[in-house]
């Protein structure tokens, strides 16, 4: 109590999240990034990292030790709480965009919707086209500053039409 966070401490717990994405336990890894939202919930990125994972938790299929089906391929709610922090982080981009981590790729120049729609590597994980659309849609906007918001929603429509949960949210409140 009263004592001061340091950046350094931060970039622990984001480095610590990064790992479990590589060792493909998302929901280890969303848990990093929910600390550092707790401790300062203005980091455009880390709502966009958590987002992420959810992404990546939720196209598991996960059971527990005895074999009970705790969520299915795409649950809905993980894909929810995803979207709910992909709109927080477009949000906190356009307030005042508090740029942690500093060296997390792809925020600097304009996003380009990669050739295989199919495919975002981060880490050493791939996103289910329906997904890497939701996500291609959230870069462009981002990256652009909402100038190319044609695009962006143009991959949200894409997204709509394979019918990810709750993506009107993002359509409603950006494409207007």
């Amino acid at each position: 109590k009263g004592q001061k966070v340091t950046e350094d401490s931060l970039m622990k717990v984001c480095l610590e999240g990064f790992e479990y994405i590589i060792q493909d336990i998302p929901e280890y890894a969303s848990k990093s990034f929910s600390k550092i939202i707790a401790i300062d919930s203005s980091y455009y990125k880390i709502y966009f990292l958590r987002a992420i994972t959810y992404l990546i938790d939720a196209e598991h299929p996960v059971s527990d030790s005895n074999g009970k089906l705790n969520h299915e391929y795409n649950d809905s709610l993980l894909v929810n709480k995803s979207i709910e922090d992909l709109k927080k982080s477009i949000y906190l981009f356009s307030l005042h965009p508090k740029t942690f981590p500093e060296n997390y790729i792809g925020f600097e120049k304009e996003y380009e919707i990669p050739k295989k729609t199919n495919e975002i590597i981060l880490g050493e994980r791939a996103l289910s086209n329906k997904n890497q659309n939701l996500i291609d849609g959230v870069m462009v906007y981002l990256t652009s500053h909402g100038k190319n918001k044609n695009l962006a929603c143009e991959c949200w429509e894409k997204a709509k039409k394979e019918k990810v949960f709750k993506i009107e949210l993002l359509i409603n409140e950006f494409c207007k």
